[in-house]
């Protein structure tokens, strides 16, 4: 019973741990009124610009190359806002089989 018990506290952790990474469908609404703005292109162009692992490159360091490799101006976007469109990025880049539908 006590493994039984250990088990189950372990997976509330990895669970409760995994909930502090971003959602993509935030992300997605963070995009179209953030970034779309600034760019004038839709989600699904502009995240298939690059891979999962260059997207990871580009979020390092609070997004330091995300906003400076693509011109972003970081106005109003926070690090909870950035946690959600990093996991937009990644969701749907260039090597993802996912296509969003962002409606712009």
């Amino acid at each position: 019973m006590r493994k039984f018990c250990f088990i189950c506290v372990i997976l509330a952790q990895m669970t409760y741990a995994n909930s502090f990474l971003g959602d993509p469908y935030k992300g997605q609404i963070y995009y179209k009124y953030f970034i779309a703005i600034q760019t004038g292109v839709n989600g699904a162009v502009f995240t298939k610009q690059f891979t999962k692992q260059e997207w990871q490159k580009k979020f390092e360091n609070k997004g330091e190359l995300f906003f400076e490799d693509l011109k972003l101006s970081k106005h109003g976007i926070d690090n909870e806002v950035l946690t959600h469109l990093e996991a937009f990025c990644i969701y749907y880049a260039k090597d993802s089989d996912v296509v969003p539908s962002c409606g712009n």
